[in-house]
């Protein structure tokens, strides 16, 4: 439920009146943008105050791309992830499955952990940023990106423990919302599928390459990655888990995956047809697939990336 100014204590409203005075008239102003930015999620009430603002009369006449700035600003607040967290939440998300949980709240708590959402920087943090007088397009004023916790470690999760289909079913929608949702938050912030996979993070490999099977001094592909790469890679591992328990419904996620018009699918499909029983792999003749999403045919051995 969404605070509301009489909800509050009369030291809240008093910060609440003090940020709104202060604001009223500079929300077209960069300094402005900047103080929101090093708002923090416990920052409550200023942050109540400056969404009624934006949504007050004053609020309504801004000009573009203060307008579209401000709201970025509010989407990238409702949507915060678990990535100061990770570490913690990976631990508890473990604990819960070995417990034997198998409830809806695990699975949004799941899902949080890789969940692509937006972030908005301030251009500032950015060598060689210039600034405009008068912006006429956001990346004037901001850079809005997609972010997400770390890559996680499937088997660290206990994904590979999990037997119960109708629970794997339920994640893996879960993940695929969120891969779905990631996408587009990238094309509203200009995003296409023909400019590379670079603007959602990057993506060199969609499923998780464990330990065992790297080189000695090799890390997983993009370890450090965040963006689109942790919830894809993760619903891979559970996709390929599902199909271990019930291969019928494990196919029907893949065969989604290859009518999908988009790169990140697609290279799931490809991933996931490695396993014969999952569907029809390229070795087999379909090649037209595979080279929409740039996939060579010497990327078809086991330890070829998707």
């Amino acid at each position: 439920m969404k605070l509301r100014y009489q909800d509050l204590s009369k030291t809240e409203q008093m910060v609440y009146q003090t940020v709104g005075f202060f604001m009223r008239g500079r929300l077209e102003e960069r300094a402005a943008l900047e103080w929101a930015l090093t708002l923090q999620p416990r920052d409550t009430i200023k942050r109540l105050a400056l969404l009624d603002l934006l949504d007050s009369p004053q609020g309504w006449n801004i000009r573009e791309p203060w307008r579209t700035a401000w709201r970025l600003i509010e989407e990238s607040w409702s949507n915060l992830g678990s990535e100061d967290r990770s570490a913690s939440s990976l631990m508890h998300a473990r604990r819960r499955i070995q417990a034997g949980e198998r409830s809806g709240s695990l699975i949004a708590a799941i899902v949080d952990l890789v969940s692509p959402r937006l972030q908005v920087e301030l251009l500032s943090q950015f060598l060689h940023s210039k600034t405009v007088r008068n912006p006429k397009h956001i990346k004037d004023l901001l850079r809005p990106s997609l972010t997400s916790g770390k890559i996680v470690d499937p088997g660290g999760l206990g994904i590979r423990g999990l037997d119960d289909g109708s629970f794997l079913v339920s994640l893996a929608k879960g993940l695929e919302a969120s891969v779905t949702k990631g996408l587009e938050i990238a094309r509203r912030l200009g995003w296409k599928e023909k400019s590379g996979l670079g603007p959602l993070g990057g993506l060199q490999c969609v499923y998780y390459v464990p330990r065992a099977e790297r080189g000695e001094d090799q890390r997983e592909p993009i370890e450090l990655g965040r963006g689109i790469a942790p919830a894809v890679k993760l619903l891979h591992a559970v996709v390929a888990r599902l199909a271990e328990i019930d291969l019928a419904t494990a196919k029907g996620f893949v065969e989604r995956y290859k009518a999908k018009d988009s790169p990140i699918y697609l290279r799931l499909w490809a991933a996931l047809s490695r396993d014969a029983q999952l569907g029809v792999c390229s070795r087999n003749g379909n090649y037209s697939t595979l080279r929409r999403i740039g996939c060579k045919t010497r990327q078809l051995s086991h330890s070829g990336k998707f």
